[in-house]
């Protein structure tokens, strides 16, 4: 038996093309001038892999046509692939597929969880907090009471805190309590502020020790803010002593006025310890009531809560289940018509919020098929029953069980949908390229502007060693078709200039307005050697101007992986080619993709970490299975970091503290795995603070934060080596202190790279 061919690698071909360079430096050494055609044709006939199939195509087709044409198909073949038929939405016919498919439910996601709305109450019913009114009996402690006086577990204020804060109960304490004329107010304020006395851990003898501590340490404060007049004012005795004193300014009746005043003042002040121990108990009683209300409705809500997300979770997971025994099911089944799902774009920018995903569903030839998502779904029962899984997997969820998710939507996105994009075609023009594949270029890149929608803008930058801005951004179709030339290589110099063309079009693509997606098409043949700018330069331009670059290939080169590194860290796509016939698909593949794509969007687990995204469709009319592999880095740094990036960690402390908030130790010991990774990085933790406080306090408390940071860093596994810290006090803020929301932005932590 014959054995097949080994199908040739990229690197194989790397070989045979540098072969065909040296072959033509050989024949221009003995003088041969037909080199560069020979050349040409050389590397179009060997450098495209064998069996090699492009995966990109301009045309489009309809998942009710395939339906029609499988459904044609398997009537065709065998009499037991024949199946009823029924109508789509769209009103064409399509086998029933779906009764071949063993038990396939298309209907199986209608009662998914992510389909149900959660409770989203703050409070339970009063049924839920029983246990609480038993405490109140138990220690015989007085229900709050409502504006009408009745004391009842459901008389709570409307405004009552949601959240496990019990400080906040301070508020709903009442606000007017009997004084007899003497202000307590502040005795009150005192008792309701006390964290500790309303934490709930005390008994309520430890409740009453506290508040008589208070209710003493008040009444010594009032009586010592009563001047000897105002008592005398206060008392009949204090008036007639004034009146005697007034009257009588001799020597005898200074001591008699003296000690009647100072008998006043005593009498007053035990009046009001007397009067503040009866108000400071009944206020006692009120926060201790309102704890154990508070405390004993949170537990309800706490296994409310857990209850439901059991029964969901456990809900979720028969469905995924059943959704696995379909998909292998239909997956063992010979596939009538194999599709492809290609992720196109990820879109970070909304990070942790939301994730969204552009992706292209391919058949055999190449086509997009339309038709799997609403508005424009043409299958059967609900869509999602289709879009099978989804699973976002990171450091935090290594197991694709545990990293699926649970809710996403998908929607088709057509080019009638009038979203505006801003491209900047940016183009290497060096002599490498030859003027006949210059040609070719100009032509594919002619051909995609003659399809490009009015509300688009375009612009076209030209490269060697020089730039040239041959078509500036504009809408004007006119212009931008009449300002593009096709001359060849006609007047262009030697050197290659990638990086310094790539930000001539992230320069260009600033002057769109700000509601368009900004895109650079970046085209090369070979290696940057030429560019005043490096790779980091482009990759932080176009992160800060929102430009997601596509990067187009041809042929073999050492950059490579900067091209593709430039792609997958702005959000674009890496296209390889290898024949100058494939320019045109490629160009207007990735102006289509744009326009036409399936847009899925869900919520992340976050992770500062790498991303390895699943999509899998099932179609069971074409009795398909398929699944589409992407990645996103949300890492603190990514390899296009250098020297000198420094990026900033949204790590809380305690106020005025340098503790790290537990919720912040996820993302230490995010990093903690990234730069143990990288044993060479030497990264220097830098703290700031916002105003407030004084200068030397504030630059001690940024360099202890930069320090509790480095020490976790190290309980996490890094190297002390690694890590240097620096504090800055208020001297670097990042906006003006000028409001809370700045001020929290300027108490921040930085990561920089002082070593790679």
């Amino acid at each position: 038996m014959q054995m097949p061919s080994p199908i040739p690698t990229p690197h194989n071909h790397s070989r045979l093309y540098r072969a065909a360079l040296s072959v033509c430096a050989l024949l221009m050494m003995l003088g041969l001038t037909a080199c560069p055609h020979h050349i040409e044709k050389m590397i179009d006939s060997v450098a495209p892999p064998k069996g090699y199939k492009p995966s990109y195509s301009t045309s489009e087709v309809s998942f009710g046509k395939l339906k029609d044409q499988t459904g044609k198909k398997s009537s065709g073949q065998s009499a037991s692939q024949t199946s009823s038929q029924s109508k789509d939405s769209s009103g064409s016919q399509a086998t029933n597929v779906a009764e071949e498919s063993e038990g396939f439910n298309p209907d199986i996601l209608t009662t998914f969880p992510y389909t149900t709305t959660a409770s989203t109450q703050g409070m339970t019913s009063d049924s839920s907090i029983v246990p609480g009114m038993r405490i109140f009996k138990e220690q015989g402690l007085k229900l709050p009471t409502n504006k009408q006086g009745s004391g009842s577990v459901g008389d709570l204020p409307s405004n009552f805190p949601n959240a496990m804060n019990l400080d906040s109960l301070a508020a709903n304490l009442p606000q007017t309590m009997s004084t007899s004329g003497i202000n307590l107010d502040s005795l009150q304020s005192r008792i309701a502020l006390d964290s500790t006395l309303l934490s709930g851990t005390l008994s309520q003898e430890e409740v009453v020790k506290r508040v008589q501590s208070l209710t003493k340490s008040f009444g010594k404060q009032v009586a010592g803010t009563q001047s000897p007049e105002s008592m005398t004012k206060s008392s009949g005795t204090g008036k007639s002593t004034s009146k005697n004193t007034n009257k009588n300014t001799s020597k005898n009746k200074i001591p008699e006025a003296a000690e009647g005043v100072k008998a006043a003042t005593e009498g007053i002040a035990e009046k009001l310890t007397e009067q503040g121990r009866d108000i400071a108990g009944d206020a006692m009683e009120q926060a201790f009531a309102l704890a154990a209300v508070y405390r004993a409705k949170a537990e309800a809500l706490v296994k409310e809560r857990a209850a439901r997300e059991r029964a969901e979770a456990e809900a979720y997971k028969r469905i995924a289940e059943e959704e696995e025994r379909a998909a292998k099911k239909l997956a063992a089944k010979p596939a009538i018509m194999p599709i492809t799902v290609d992720v196109r774009s990820i879109r970070t920018e909304r990070y942790p919020q939301e994730v969204e995903l552009q992706v292209s569903v391919m058949d055999t030839a190449g086509r997009f098929i339309t038709g799997l998502a609403p508005p424009y779904f043409q299958g059967k029962g609900n869509y999602r029953a289709y879009w099978r899984a989804l699973t976002d997997s990171s450091l935090h969820t290594p197991d694709l069980n545990a990293a699926r998710v649970r809710s996403f939507e998908v929607q088709e996105v057509r080019e009638a949908a009038q979203d505006t994009h801003a491209i900047a075609f940016v183009l290497d023009h060096s002599p490498s390229m030859g003027n006949a594949r210059a040609l070719r270029l100009q032509e594919a890149v002619a051909r995609t502007l003659g399809v490009v929608k009015r509300q688009d803008f375009i612009s076209v930058v030209k490269f060697t060693k020089d730039i040239k801005i041959e078509v500036p951004l504009t809408n004007d179709t006119l212009a931008y078709r009449r300002g593009f030339l096709l001359d060849g290589l006609e007047g262009y110099g030697g050197g290659t200039a990638i990086y310094d063309g790539a930000m001539a079009g992230i320069e260009e693509l600033k002057k769109a307005p700000p509601s368009a997606t900004k895109i650079i098409v970046l085209f090369s043949d070979g290696g940057d050697n030429a560019s005043k700018r490096n790779l980091r330069d482009v990759y932080q331009a176009a992160k800060q101007a929102g430009v997601r670059i596509y990067s187009i290939s041809y042929g073999f080169f050492d950059d490579i992986d900067k091209m593709r590194d430039l792609a997958t860290y702005t959000g674009g796509k890496l296209y390889q080619l290898y024949s100058a016939r494939e320019f045109p698909f490629a160009f207007g593949d990735v102006y289509k993709s744009l326009k036409n794509y399936y847009r899925v969007r869900y919520k992340p687990t976050e992770a500062a970490s790498k991303h390895v995204v699943q999509l899998r469709l099932a179609v069971p009319e074409l009795v398909s299975v398929s699944t589409g592999t992407a990645e996103y880095d949300r890492s603190i740094f990514t390899p296009l970091d250098s020297i000198g990036s420094v990026q900033l960690v949204n790590i809380e402390f305690e106020t005025g503290k340098a503790t790290i908030q537990v919720a912040s130790m996820e993302q230490v010991r995010d990093f903690a795995a990234y730069i143990k990774r990288f044993p060479k990085m030497v990264v220097e933790i830098r703290g700031h603070t916002d105003d407030k406080g004084a200068d030397d306090l504030n630059q001690k408390l940024s360099e202890a934060r930069a320090e509790a940071v480095r020490t976790a860093l190290v309980q996490f596994g890094v190297q002390a080596a690694q890590l240097r810290t620096k504090g800055f006090g208020k001297a670097q803020p990042l906006v003006p202190n000028d409001s809370e929301e700045n001020r929290r932005k300027n108490r921040r932590t930085e990561f920089a790279i002082v070593a790679k």
